[in-house]
């Protein structure tokens, strides 16, 4: 008989909600947990034990499969967006968060000396084992999501769901029936979407600059730090969404694309057949042509 599971729990810094349909829907969604919450364990900067944490102090580590994956991925999908994407950029993002809770702007010195640490191909692999250049660190909170919502995918088909919706804090995907979500205005106080997006078979993933930011002095200061120059980005974009099938991809290009913008994105957008709904800073909507049936802005919303 096909039953119903939810089930709600926090990793990875932030809530992941799973509504799971099918004969084996409970042992599914409690195998999701338990993968979820493994991957956490392994991939936290905040907890001394992890493997990145490890990773993170110099020592040179054997770490399980999925850690292995991920990182192997990180440093193709970096290769892919010309350090767009980078996720070895771990003491800029770490300076640039104690910055924001100084209220002050890091001075050219600092960002410089971290930049020099900047640079995925720093990361050496030999059979299993992974270490980083030296004074490196890796920070998995760009591609973390998406890589976990492939891998409870993959274990939901296995299991034969017949329909399942995944909410990995904002990385959604979508199995068996179609699903209407929300897609977040930047621009409203209260959150309410500036349109609907159907998924059928598909993941989407948002990067934003609105959810976490400060204001010091006359500058507003977002967390999306671009690897390159080590300043935020400043692409004229608030939000990108992306809709595919590869949600670790989507995961690492979201955060390429917004510090990009669209024009410089599009390229390995297209290559990949991943489409796009970028919200710029002037309140503009722009999405790519495979979503004129799928994505329907609020009819009081920005024109697109």
């Amino acid at each position: 008989m096909s039953a119903v599971v939810q089930k709600a729990f926090p990793a990875m810094g932030t809530v992941h909600t799973l509504t799971v349909e099918g004969e084996q829907a409970l042992s599914a969604a409690e195998a999701i947990k338990s993968q979820i919450l493994a991957m956490d364990r392994n991939w936290s900067v905040f907890r001394e034990d992890s493997e990145i944490s490890l990773l993170n102090r110099g020592a040179r580590i054997r770490p399980d499969e999925d850690t292995l994956r991920i990182l192997k991925e990180s440093v193709r999908l970096s290769e892919e967006t010309d350090g767009a994407f980078d996720v070895t950029a771990g003491q800029l993002t770490s300076l640039w968060r104690q910055a924001m809770r100084d209220e002050r702007i890091p001075d050219a010195r600092e960002i410089a000396e971290a930049l020099r640490h900047t640079g995925a191909r720093g990361i050496r692999f030999s059979g299993r084992s992974v270490k980083l250049g030296r004074g490196q660190s890796v920070d998995l909170g760009g591609i973390a999501k998406g890589y976990a919502l492939d891998r409870a995918a993959a274990l939901l088909r296995e299991a034969g769901a017949a329909h399942a919706l995944l909410n990995l804090g904002g990385t959604i995907g979508a199995i068996g029936r179609p699903v209407p979500i929300g897609i977040r205005n930047p621009f409203d106080p209260d959150g309410e979407p500036i349109g609907t997006l159907i998924l059928d078979n598909r993941c989407a993933v948002t990067s934003g600059s609105y959810e976490r930011f400060a204001r010091i002095g006359n500058q507003s200061v977002h967390h999306i730090i671009d690897p390159r120059t080590g300043y935020p980005a400043d692409s004229g974009l608030v939000s990108v969404t992306l809709v595919g099938t590869d949600a670790t991809a989507l995961d690492a290009f979201a955060t390429a694309a917004f510090i990009l913008g669209p024009f410089c994105a599009m390229p390995f957008l297209r290559r990949h057949g991943i489409d796009a709904i970028f919200i710029k800073s002037d309140g503009k909507v722009l999405k790519t042509e495979g979503l004129s049936d799928t994505f329907r802005l609020r009819a009081d919303a920005h024109p697109a």
